[in-house]
């Protein structure tokens, strides 16, 4: 199986962003192992669905073991894809892999919620208070009869047409905010598994390789979710396998970029116990 060149350095040597190849690449690696990534992501879907389930009891900190859960889970198919272009057979096992990565993962997470978080406060909380009159809806949250006559006044009087450019605003930045925080950190996670750097040089080296080529990223990314939202048309059969497809092709970039090197190591290796 062919691999992408590489540039080895990215951020010292510069790149192109090949972005048909990386499309054709991630096809080419599902293909490959098709009904193990199919079989992988139906168990990792249970695995979620009971997680979520028993983390949703636990406030706030319930939702962040969630998040770090699924990176965990989904890093698992960097480290098989990376045993594939080396010529490697992958295994089930080898889908577990993230787990070995559980410090780095979990601290890159935590980060990246704080650093979403702090981003998204102002503009949230400006349109919760400064636009939506929660107070007003708060106070006559008791009443439901005076509750029901005040947001029919607010919606249909005027009010909220008034305020339409004013809600509008906040919400755009909150869009745009949510994107390239989200879209700066797409290669955080092979960084951390393969290339095995610590958290935050990974998620530095991350924004600074996105930032060269940040429309083609997000090209990549609007396409791969138009992938799975059609995916996601037929009761959700077809993401069984865009989403691996995503995942690959998202590899396939790493691949390009760093010559598809694993670790400073001859080999990499993943023991799950």
């Amino acid at each position: 199986m062919e691999t992408l060149s590489g540039t080895n350095d990215p951020l010292e040597n510069g790149y192109q962003f090949k972005f048909n190849q990386y499309l054709n690449r991630g096809w080419e690696l599902f293909k490959s192992q098709a009904l193990l990534h199919i079989g992988t992501l139906v168990v990792f879907f249970i695995i979620s669905v009971i997680a979520g389930f028993i983390l949703g009891f636990i406030p706030v900190v319930g939702n962040v073991l969630a998040n770090i859960l699924t990176v965990l889970l989904y890093a698992g198919y960097f480290i098989a894809a990376d045993k594939i272009s080396r010529g490697q057979e992958p295994e089930f096992k080898d889908f577990f892999g993230g787990f070995n990565f559980f410090g780095p993962i979990a601290l890159y997470q935590i980060v990246y919620m704080l650093i979403m978080f702090i981003a998204l406060i102002l503009p949230i909380l400006y349109l919760l208070w400064a636009v939506v009159p929660f107070e007003e809806i708060i106070q006559l949250a008791q009443s439901e009869d005076e509750l029901e006559a005040f947001l029919k006044d607010y919606f249909m009087g005027g009010e909220f047409a008034e305020n339409l450019t004013s809600i509008i605003i906040p919400i755009l930045l909150i869009l745009i905010i949510s994107i390239y925080v989200g879209l700066i950190y797409t290669i955080t996670t092979p960084l951390i598994v393969l290339k095995k750097y610590g958290f935050w040089q990974a998620m530095e080296t991350s924004r600074k390789v996105v930032n060269k080529k940040f429309f083609s990223f997000l090209l990549f990314l609007i396409v791969l979710g138009l992938i799975n939202f059609a995916g996601a048309i037929f009761l959700g059969i077809g993401l069984l396998v865009t989403i691996p497809f995503s995942i690959l092709a998202t590899y396939a970039i790493y691949e390009d970029l760093y010559g598809g090197e694993s670790s400073p190591d001859e080999e990499l290796d993943v023991h799950v116990q």
